[in-house]
C-alpha cells in the first residue's frame, strides 16, 4: 500500500490513502517585488552546517526537472507558495502545489505555541529552548541540522519562510546550535534530551509482509500498551508485583505519519539521562535480539521469569491469540508454520505437529491450541520446553525497538504536528488509554485538512481565504 514509485498517472499516498473522516536552506532570503515572496537562496549560502545523509525512507525523491518536481508523488512549482494576499482556491485538487498545502499548514494549524512552550519547558532553565537543536528537511532535498532560535516566535518565523517538509527535534546542548562553528572543536556538546522510542512496521516484515494494512497495526498496538506500562509512573507502592518499571509520568505517544509510533518520555530525570542510562533503559526492554538472519530472536529463562516478563505476557497473550494469529497468517500454511516450528527444541514434537496440520483444514487457532498443549504436557519431562510458548509469543509480538535513536543524545526524531512527506498524514497524539481504537489510515491528511479549511472560509467568511 505504502509504494514508494511514482508513475505517469499515479496519484501520490497522500491522494491515494483512505480518507481521514471530516469533522528529515538556512536561507537568507530575498523578496520577489512582484510577487510579494521570499525565495530561498543556494545552498552555498548557508551559514550552519548542511548535511545530505538522510533516510532514504522519510525523504523525498530526486527526479526533479527545470520547473516541475515530482517528488512526495505530487507535482509542485519550485517557485515558493504564492504571497498572503492572494486567494487559495475554493477546493483544492490532486495537482495542488505540496508546498502550498504545506504553507496553509503552517499558517493555520501548526501549533506554534504549544510547540515552543512543551520544549522549552516553563524556561526553568536559562537558554533552555535557545540550546535546543532542530533540523530542516526542505523540499530541495536539503538537510538543515543545528538549527536553534530565541524563542516561538522566531522559530515560528523561520518555519513559515522554510516550509520545511520535515522538523526533527535533537538534543539541549551547552551552547547554541546555531553557533556550533565557532566553538572550539570537542566543546560542543548534548547535554539532555527526552528519552524516545521509534517502533516501525518494518522491523516487523518478516512476520506480516512488506505491505500495511489496519490488521497490522496491532504490532504497534502492542508496542503501546508493553513499553507505556513499563515506563509509567508506579500507581501502587504496595502492590510489587504490579508496580511499573521506572516510574516515568510524562509520556507522549505520537503516530509517525506512515507506518509507525515515537514515544517521547519528557520527565526532568529521563531528559537528563546520560548515554550509559539510556542504553541500560533499552537493554531492560529489549527481548528480541537479532536480525533476520536468527529465526530465534528470543530467549527466556526455563527455571524462573522475570516480573516485566510475566506482565508483558499478560498483554501479549490475548492479542496474540484472538488477533495476530488470524490476522498475521502465522499459521495459515507450511511456509509460514514452519518458520514457528523452528522455534521448538524438539524433533519429535515438531513432526507430530507437522503429522498433524498436513492435508487438514485446521484453523490457526487451533493448530496453536495444539502447540500450547503438546508444549505444556511435555515440558514436565522436558524442562528445555518450559519457555518455549512464552518465546514463540515473545518472537511473534513484542516490541522491536530501534536502540539507536533511544540510547544517542545527539540523534534525532521527527517532531510531532508534522506532515509526513509521503504520505501527507500529521503526526498526531496517541492516548495510549485508547491505543486499540486507534486506526493510522484515519489520520489527518493534510490535504484534507486545508480543503476543509477552504469551505469553511468559502461559507463564513465570504469567499476563498487567504493562508494564514
Amino acid at each position: 500500500m505504502f509504494s514508494d514509485t511514482d508513475n505517469k498517472d499515479n496519484r501520490s499516498e497522500i491522494l491515494s490513502q483512505p480518507a481521514s473522516p471530516s469533522s528529515d536552506n538556512d536561507a537568507t532570503t530575498g523578496k520577489n517585488k512582484k510577487a510579494g515572496y521570499a525565495q530561498p537562496q543556494s545552498a552555498r549560502d548557508l551559514g550552519n552546517e548542511l548535511e545530505i545523509n538522510f533516510d532514504e525512507d522519510d525523504l523525498p525523491t530526486k527526479t526533479a526537472t527545470k520547473t516541475t518536481r515530482k517528488s512526495f508523488g505530487v507535482n509542485y512549482i519550485t517557485a515558493a507558495p504564492a504571497p498572503s494576499s492572494a486567494p487559495l482556491s475554493l477546493m483544492l485538487d490532486s495537482d495542488t502545489d505540496f508546498l502550498a498545502l504545506l504553507d496553509c499548514f503552517y499558517r493555520r494549524l501548526f501549533p506554534f505555541r504549544e510547540f515552543y512552550r512543551w520544549l522549552s519547558y516553563g524556561l526553568v532553565q536559562r537558554n533552555y529552548f535557545q540550546n535546543r537543536e532542530l533540523s530542516f528537511t526542505l523540499a530541495s532535498d536539503s538537510y538543515l541540522r543545528f538549527q536553534s532560535f530565541k524563542d516561538g516566535e522566531e522559530l515560528k518565523h523561520r518555519i513559515l519562510e522554510l516550509k520545511p517538509v520535515k522538523i526533527d527535534i535533537g538534543a539541549v546542548y551547552n551552547a547554541k546550535p546555531k553557533e556550533k562553528k565557532s566553538i572550539q572543536e570537542g566543546r560542543f556538546n548534548a547535554l539532555e534530551r527526552e528519552l524516545v522510542f521509534d517502533i516501525d512496521m518494518t522491523d516487523y516484515d518478516p512476520i506480516r509482509g512488506a505491505d500495511i494494512c489496519l490488521k497490522c497495526w496491532d504490532f504497534m498496538t502492542v508496542s503501546i500498551k508493553i513499553l507505556d506500562r513499563a515506563l509509567e509512573a508506579e500507581k501502587n507502592k504496595k502492590d510489587f508485583h504490579r508496580a511499573e518499571d521506572f516510574g516515568f509520568k510524562h509520556r507522549l505517544w505520537v503516530y509517525s505519519g506512515r507506518r509507525g509510533v515515537h514515544c517521547w518520555v519528557c520527565d526532568d530525570r529521563a531528559r537528563k539521562l546520560n548515554v550509559e542510562a539510556r542504553r541500560a533503559i533499552v537493554s531492560y526492554l529489549e527481548v528480541v535480539k537479532g536480525g533476520d538472519e536468527n529465526s530465534k530472536k528470543v530467549s527466556l529463562s526455563s527455571k524462573s521469569t522475570h516480573p516485566a516478563i510475566r506482565e508483558a505476557e499478560k498483554i501479549l497473550g490475548p492479542i496474540f491469540t484472538t488477533r495476530l494469529i488470524n490476522n498475521q497468517d502465522i499459521l495459515t500454511s507450511p511456509e509460514k508454520y514452519e518458520k514457528l516450528l523452528q522455534l521448538i527444541p524438539d524433533e519429535e514434537l515438531k513432526k507430530r505437529l507437522r503429522s498433524s496440520w498436513e492435508n487438514k483444514n485446521k484453523r490457526p487457532v487451533e493448530k496453536w491450541s495444539e502447540i500450547m498443549g503438546e508444549t505444556q504436557a511435555l515440558s514436565k519431562k522436558k524442562p528445555a520446553l518450559a519457555a518455549t510458548l512464552q518465546e514463540i509469543l515473545f518472537n511473534y509480538s513484542y516490541p522491536r525497538l530501534d536502540s539507536n535513536v533511544s540510547i544517542g543524545l545527539n540523534h534525532l526524531l521527527k517532531a510531532p504536528f508534522c506532515v509526513h512527506p509521503k504520505t501527507g498524514r500529521v503526526c498526531i497524539p496517541i492516548d495510549q488509554k485508547y491505543c486499540d481504537s486507534f486506526n493510522p489510515f484515519q489520520a489527518p491528511k493534510v490535504f484534507d485538512l486545508i480543503n476543509e479549511i477552504s469551505a469553511y472560509d468559502s461559507a463564513h467568511v465570504g469567499g476563498p481565504s487567504v493562508p494564514g
